[in-house]
């Protein structure tokens, strides 16, 4: 019986000694793929900003530009984080 509980103890360590490590690498890979998509959100605002200055788009076509990228939502957030 003691071999038994033993057992279990020993598959319960292994399963969790591999299963840990590999919950924090999904967490830190979420966390490095929302930081890439917010830089890309940010240059993506820049050009935007850049296009607007010089004349290329219009004040009242910069929420289209916005929406058409699919992300106005987030670029505006990124905006206003950024103030």
């Amino acid at each position: 019986m003691i071999f038994w509980i033993l057992l279990a103890l020993m598959t319960g360590i292994a399963a969790l000694s591999v299963l840990v490590p590999l919950a924090r690498a999904g967490r830190s890979q979420a966390d490095a793929t929302a930081g890439a998509d917010e830089a890309v959100y940010r240059e993506q605002l820049t050009a935007i900003e850049s296009e607007l200055e010089r004349g290329l788009i219009g004040l009242r076509h910069e929420g289209s530009v916005g929406v058409g990228c699919g992300h106005a939502g987030i670029v505006r957030a990124t905006a206003r984080s950024s103030l």
